[in-house]
Protein backbone atom coordinates (compact mmCIF):
# COMPACT_ATOMS: atom_id res chain seq x y z
CA UNK A 1 0.00 0.00 0.00
CA UNK A 2 2.95 2.13 0.99
CA UNK A 3 4.38 1.58 -2.47
CA UNK A 4 1.06 2.49 -4.32
CA UNK A 5 0.28 5.68 -2.63
CA UNK A 6 3.85 7.08 -2.67
CA UNK A 7 3.79 6.10 -5.93
CA UNK A 8 0.50 7.68 -6.82
CA UNK A 9 1.55 11.16 -4.53
CA UNK A 10 4.80 11.51 -6.75
CA UNK A 11 2.59 11.69 -10.32
CA UNK A 12 0.62 14.84 -8.22
CA UNK A 13 -2.43 12.53 -7.85
CA UNK A 14 -4.79 13.50 -5.56
CA UNK A 15 -5.88 10.90 -2.97
CA UNK A 16 -7.47 10.27 0.57
CA UNK A 17 -5.24 8.03 2.12
CA UNK A 18 -3.03 9.38 5.13
CA UNK A 19 -2.45 5.84 7.10
CA UNK A 20 -1.71 4.06 3.93
CA UNK A 21 -4.73 1.92 4.68
CA UNK A 22 -5.55 -0.73 2.11
CA UNK A 23 -8.22 0.95 0.47
CA UNK A 24 -7.00 3.70 -1.64
CA UNK A 25 -9.41 6.68 -3.20
CA UNK A 26 -8.46 8.57 -6.25
CA UNK A 27 -10.43 11.81 -6.26
CA UNK A 28 -10.84 12.51 -10.31
CA UNK A 29 -13.46 15.00 -10.02
CA UNK A 30 -16.45 15.47 -12.45
CA UNK A 31 -18.56 12.28 -13.81
CA UNK A 32 -17.11 12.42 -17.24
CA UNK A 33 -13.68 12.02 -16.10
CA UNK A 34 -14.20 9.54 -14.19
CA UNK A 35 -16.04 7.46 -16.96
CA UNK A 36 -13.31 7.87 -19.50
CA UNK A 37 -10.41 6.75 -16.82
CA UNK A 38 -12.09 4.40 -15.50
CA UNK A 39 -12.42 2.88 -18.69
CA UNK A 40 -9.17 3.80 -19.95
CA UNK A 41 -7.83 1.79 -17.11
CA UNK A 42 -10.15 -1.50 -17.19
CA UNK A 43 -9.19 -1.64 -20.88
CA UNK A 44 -5.64 -1.66 -19.63
CA UNK A 45 -6.02 -4.17 -17.51
CA UNK A 46 -6.51 -1.70 -14.02
CA UNK A 47 -9.53 -2.79 -12.16
CA UNK A 48 -11.06 -0.29 -9.61
CA UNK A 49 -13.97 0.54 -7.88
CA UNK A 50 -15.98 3.35 -9.31
CA UNK A 51 -17.44 6.41 -7.08
CA UNK A 52 -19.82 8.30 -8.28
CA UNK A 53 -22.93 10.69 -7.37
CA UNK A 54 -24.66 10.47 -5.09
CA UNK A 55 -22.19 7.99 -3.03
CA UNK A 56 -19.95 10.83 -3.62
CA UNK A 57 -20.59 14.76 -4.06
CA UNK A 58 -20.86 15.26 -7.91
CA UNK A 59 -17.88 17.09 -8.12
CA UNK A 60 -15.98 14.47 -6.26
CA UNK A 61 -15.90 11.30 -8.37
CA UNK A 62 -12.92 8.68 -8.07
CA UNK A 63 -11.70 5.37 -7.83
CA UNK A 64 -11.39 3.20 -5.18
CA UNK A 65 -8.19 0.94 -5.18
CA UNK A 66 -8.23 -2.51 -2.42
CA UNK A 67 -4.59 -2.99 -1.95
CA UNK A 68 -3.70 -6.68 -0.99
CA UNK A 69 -0.29 -8.62 0.39
CA UNK A 70 -0.76 -10.72 -3.13
CA UNK A 71 -0.08 -7.47 -5.09
CA UNK A 72 3.30 -7.67 -6.28
CA UNK A 73 6.11 -4.76 -6.15
CA UNK A 74 5.92 -5.33 -10.41
CA UNK A 75 2.25 -5.21 -10.41
CA UNK A 76 1.53 -1.84 -8.00
CA UNK A 77 4.71 -0.48 -10.46
CA UNK A 78 2.85 -1.48 -13.64
CA UNK A 79 -0.59 -0.01 -12.62
CA UNK A 80 1.17 3.75 -11.30
CA UNK A 81 2.48 3.29 -14.89
CA UNK A 82 -0.74 2.46 -16.72
CA UNK A 83 -2.33 5.58 -14.82
CA UNK A 84 0.37 7.72 -15.73
CA UNK A 85 0.29 7.14 -18.83
CA UNK A 86 -3.41 7.12 -18.76
CA UNK A 87 -3.74 10.78 -17.27
CA UNK A 88 -1.63 11.98 -20.15
CA UNK A 89 -3.76 9.93 -23.11
CA UNK A 90 -6.75 11.67 -22.03
CA UNK A 91 -5.48 15.10 -20.94
CA UNK A 92 -6.55 14.29 -17.41
CA UNK A 93 -4.57 16.36 -14.97
CA UNK A 94 -3.47 13.84 -11.93
CA UNK A 95 -4.47 15.68 -9.42
CA UNK A 96 -8.28 15.89 -10.52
Amino acid sequence: TKRFVDGLRARGIKLQNNDYFPIVFWEIGELEDLAVTADKLFSAGVVAGIRAFPVVPPNECGLRFGITALHTEAQIDRTLEIIESTCRKIGLRAAG
